[in-house]
């Protein structure tokens, strides 16, 4: 049977770092920019954190900039046949 404990340790510092862009996100919103797959990966499980951010809060503004940073990603790096 498989181990799913590294999925369980990846997802927790994935999150444990998430929780960290607030502070930072608010300064350098203008100039942010997702330029890796890791980086693609952490806005996704942020985004999936704020899905209940009320609009005009600190949350949803944060929402708002990591789902148009994620659109700008995909648009440039994922594929779609």
């Amino acid at each position: 049977m498989a181990s799913w404990s590294w999925l369980k340790r990846e997802l927790e510092d994935a999150e444990a770092e998430v929780k960290r862009w607030p502070a930072w996100m608010r300064s350098a919103k203008e100039t942010m920019k997702i330029q890796t797959k890791a980086d693609y990966q952490k806005a996704i499980t942020r985004i999936d954190m704020l899905l209940d951010a009320k609009p005009d809060t600190p949350d949803g503004e944060e929402l708002d900039t990591l789902v148009d940073l994620v659109k700008h990603y995909e648009t440039e790096h994922v594929k779609t046949t």
